[in-house]
């Protein structure tokens, strides 16, 4: 499966990954996804059961955009971390609706480097709808 072998070479090339991603910084800047929003996800690559209405993706996709907003406006790099099973949905998600967010599932983070969250993206006000 080539999904899964991409996966997996992503997971040996984290400190090149997160090099990048930092820059110059000494920690890694990121948003984080919402375990809740992680599961609507999933719930979409499982041949959509369970998924809710429309309203929740598009609010979801307004969040990833609020997010590379945020860090753009920050100068910070725009990075958002994920469970490794939806890092592909949320980044097919996040090439739609915010060019130039990096999605990345904390496997393919260099876990030496310190990570400061900068926000979580698909929070409350995201999921009540």
């Amino acid at each position: 499966d080539t999904a899964e072998l991409t996966e997996l070479v992503r997971q040996r090339l984290a400190r090149q990954i997160t090099a990048a991603l930092r820059g110059e910084a000494v920690d890694l800047r990121a948003a984080i996804l919402d375990p809740r929003a992680e599961e609507i996800f999933r719930a979409a690559g499982a041949g959509g059961r369970g998924v809710p209405d429309a309203r929740v993706l598009t609010k979801l996709a307004a969040a990833l955009e609020k997010a590379a907003r945020d860090a753009a406006a920050r100068d910070e790099p725009m990075v958002v971390v994920t469970a490794p099973d939806v890092r592909r949905a949320v980044s097919a998600v996040a090439q739609r609706h915010a060019p130039g967010l990096s999605v990345v599932s904390y496997r393919d983070i260099d876990p030496s480097v310190p990570r400061v969250t900068r926000a979580v993206v698909g929070n409350e006000e995201v999921l009540s709808a």
